[in-house]
């Protein structure tokens, strides 16, 4: 048994076909299946449950497949330690972000950590939270950066920046004139995004202290479909500052109203699996983002209490 087998065997769950799998792998599924034969053969376990139609693994299988995660996980460590022992900033660093934050954010960050980092690759890719974490204990990214914190069992949390949230009006709006959010928030549809989004837990949660309100019925995949849908005089919605300094600066005429006592604010940063090899390079990049967001966001307050968003 060697690691090649191991990543056949996850392949296999992860595409439910043996076809995929070898195209995956760059196999003849000739090759992956006999392989796999014989991985079963040397385990003297069936992996598969063969009384059934399609790719299943049976329960055993399943304990495999775990482990197999695991030693692939470790395989791939051992690889990065040789890498950064010649070039501790160098090489490729996988990150998950959530929508939420990446349009956002990356083009405001995005020059100085080239400049920072000259010989290091970002390769950022859009995802759930739920999936960025599931990718970190696959080991498919190397770090997330989303709204913390999360408290996820075996993996270490860099918070970067704080940032407030604003509510969002159409330009006609009868409150556009008002200086901040009161307590008629609560007469007012409050579009949210669907399920499967962090940001529409905490909208809610936002949206509660001010006592009931009323969800839009319509569900938004993304903070841009909302915008068009208030900027249609259809609703409000609750956005992060970054969001609406970024909407301004589009051109956008939409009314932005701050939050007060409480002010709501939600915690943006990495997370990263425990005893990762690359943390000191993350502890870095951290430093080196907080000090350019102080630039974008002050962190001055005057408001007396503060609230936390997840």
């Amino acid at each position: 048994m060697n690691l090649r087998d191991l990543e056949y065997l996850v392949e296999l769950h992860r595409h439910g076909h043996f076809g995929r799998a070898a195209e995956a792998c760059h196999v003849s599924q000739p090759t992956l299946s006999a392989q796999f034969k014989k991985l079963e053969k040397e385990l003297g376990l069936p992996i598969l449950d063969r009384s059934v139609k399609g790719v299943v693994f049976t329960s055993v299988g399943l304990e495999v497949l775990e482990r197999a995660k695991t030693m692939l996980l470790l395989g791939e460590d051992i690889r990065e330690l040789g890498r950064n022992h010649h070039d501790p900033e160098g090489g490729t660093l996988k990150v998950g972000v959530i929508p939420t934050i990446g349009p956002y954010l990356l083009p405001r960050v995005l020059q100085d950590l080239k400049e920072s980092f000259p010989r290091l690759r970002f390769h950022f890719r859009d995802a759930t939270t739920d999936q960025i974490v599931a990718h970190l204990k696959s080991g498919d990214l190397d770090l997330g950066l989303l709204a913390l914190p999360l408290m996820v069992e075996g993996t270490e949390e860099f918070p970067i920046y704080e940032e407030a949230f604003e509510l969002a009006l159409p330009p006609k709006h009868p409150r556009a004139a008002e200086k901040k959010v009161g307590p008629w928030l609560n007469e007012e549809q409050v579009f949210l995004l669907e399920e499967g989004h962090c940001f529409g837990s905490q909208a809610l949660q936002l949206c509660s202290t001010y006592g009931s309100f009323r969800g839009h019925p319509f569900r938004g995949t993304s903070l841009e479909t909302l915008r068009a849908m208030v900027a249609q005089g259809e609703g409000v919605t609750a956005v992060p500052k970054l969001t609406a300094m970024t909407w301004r600066e589009q051109g956008s005429d939409l009314v932005f109203l701050p939050f007060e006592n409480p002010v709501p604010l939600r915690s943006v940063g990495f997370m990263g699996r425990q005893k990762a090899l690359r943390r000191d390079l993350v502890e870095k990049i951290v430093s080196k983002l907080t000090r350019s967001m102080k630039g974008v966001l002050p962190t001055g307050r005057k408001a007396s209490k503060l609230i936390s968003v997840y």
